[in-house]
């Protein structure tokens, strides 16, 4: 057997292709496991993407039927095109191709039926929503370890049964979604999903977890919540890549500053090292807005913090920049193209003077949510779950290459055909109505996969960068003019909600 792997790795150094046939004796007698048949399959996989452009990515998989006889694997490369009108050639091996973010329509279906059953009030399960999250962020570092594949993973009250059947069914259950790239094809060094986790089924969907950095934006004299901003991160196109302006926040160290994702103002080798560390201080990069090669710099980066979460506590990937000009005056948000289909208008503006902050455990399923994102304007939502993991790619096109992986999320629905947040919406402030006290804040805006949105809570990020106070900036508006000063509200609140001022 030396001899074999001698002779395997020789052929791998001088990138000699074996035949399919030869594949899979290679498979057989190294095992799919193995160093060396690792190596094999990473050699075709990285000639297959030289080959053109167009290729996105590719890796061995092998069948998920395989898994239910006692038939030796059948190896299929899984081959990712930009391109599907393009024909590609794989010598003699088996290929499933696919299409850059395309996936079935299953998962659209799930989200379509949990919008529209109103039969279900997931609100009465507060116990089963509780053990799901548990279940979840217990299982959530084993799972990711050992399934690279895995983008996000969802509570749900709906499972999707025999979608490639004739009798799809979406049934009523508590179960544990799981969102990859491709159903049915399972990478050649892993096993399959399991089928269910401390007694609650898996469903397996199709979906991307994807970041909502870029878009267009205004300058402002004074900066507002939802504006625009960059750091000079360039995308694969050299293209500046934006985010949202969250919130104020008055710092027991910092005094007035913003705050917004990590990912937004911070380069790759950055979130690598803020990741390492936990909390990151020093980093002193300059924070700009708007987002275009013209534009000045407002403030700097002064605290980043990366925590992945654990079963009793909130992953979040945020920074904290110093505001050293064009403070902001108020709590008022930028004109929206969509103010008036949201509700609002200029006699009922959206604000959020009061800097009141809600926990995430007190929210309740369905409640109705709001949020103002520099690409979508201002949209509404409703909260569904807390206890969502998701997991950022550090690069695209490298599958084995992960940044980051976030626990406990907040999972909000999008209300009508709009969505929710898209790309440029990343750090935007969601918020609920406060009644008397205006709007009362939840999260931030890290990201979404199809139809849902995850926002990491707020009171977390606020006890990471160590606020003494848990809330955010109060803006004290007087007759004749905006006060900024940080005192403490009186809640008379009859809803029963853990609100923090």
């Amino acid at each position: 057997m030396s001899g074999d792997v001698t002779t395997a790795d020789d052929l791998v150094q001088k990138n000699v292709l074996p035949s399919n046939r030869e594949l899979h004796t290679a498979c057989r007698n190294f095992g799919r496991r193995s160093k060396t048949f690792s190596n094999i399959c990473d050699m075709i996989c990285k000639q297959v993407m030289d080959t053109a452009e167009y290729i996105v990515d590719a890796w061995a998989s092998y069948c998920i039927e395989d898994c239910h006889s006692n038939e030796t694997i059948s190896v299929v490369f899984v081959v990712i095109t930009a391109d599907m009108s393009k024909i590609i050639h794989l010598k003699d091996y088996k290929y499933h191709l696919i299409s850059q973010n395309t996936f079935s329509s299953e998962s659209e279906i799930v989200l379509t039926r949990e919008l529209s059953d109103e039969t279900h009030d997931i609100s009465r399960d507060r116990d089963t929503l509780e053990e799901l999250r548990k279940c979840i962020a217990h299982h959530a570092d084993d799972l990711l370890e050992k399934h690279s594949n895995i983008n996000v993973i969802l509570p749900s009250f709906k499972k999707s049964k025999g979608f490639y059947s004739d009798n799809h069914s979406i049934v009523d259950e508590p179960c544990i979604a799981l969102y990859i790239l491709v159903k049915g094809y399972i990478p050649i060094n892993e096993d399959p999903f399991p089928q269910e986790l401390d007694g609650f089924k898996v469903d397996v969907l199709e979906g991307k977890f994807e970041t909502y950095n870029g878009g267009p934006n205004d300058f402002h004299e004074r900066l507002k919540m939802g504006l625009a901003i960059h750091a000079n991160i360039l995308d694969s196109n050299k293209n500046l890549l934006g985010g949202t302006l969250g919130g104020f926040v008055n710092h027991p160290v910092y005094k007035m500053c913003g705050i917004t994702c990590a990912h937004v103002v911070c380069s790759s080798e950055e979130m690598n090292s803020i990741k390492f560390c936990g909390i990151k201080d020093g980093l002193d990069k300059p924070v700009f807005q708007p987002v275009n090669d013209e534009s000045a710099p407002f403030g700097r980066v002064v605290r980043a913090v990366y925590k992945p979460g654990d079963e009793s506590s909130s992953g979040m990937e945020a920074v904290l920049f110093h505001i050293q000009e064009r403070h902001p005056e108020d709590g008022s948000f930028p004109m929206a193209f969509n103010d008036i289909q949201a509700g609002f208008d200029k006699s009922r503006p959206l604000t959020y003077d009061s800097g009141v902050v809600c926990e995430a455990s007190a929210i309740r399923p369905r409640t109705e949510v709001y949020k103002y994102g520099m690409a979508t304007g201002i949209t509404r939502g409703s909260f569904a779950l807390q206890g969502a993991v998701v997991r950022k790619e550090r690069m695209e096109g490298n599958r084995h290459s992960f940044g980051y992986s976030l626990k406990n999320q907040l999972v909000v629905l999008q209300i009508g055909v709009e969505p929710f947040a898209e790309p440029g919406d990343s750090g935007a402030l969601v918020l609920i109505d406060g009644g008397h006290h205006d709007s009362v804040a939840i999260g931030i805006v890290e990201g979404g996969i199809q139809g849902r949105v995850f926002v990491t809570p707020i009171c977390d990020i606020l006890r990471a960068f160590g606020c003494s106070d848990i809330k955010m900036y109060q803006f004290n508006i007087l007759k004749n003019g905006p006060l900024l000063i940080d005192s403490r509200v009186d809640i008379d609140d009859s809803e029963s909600m853990d609100v923090n001022d």
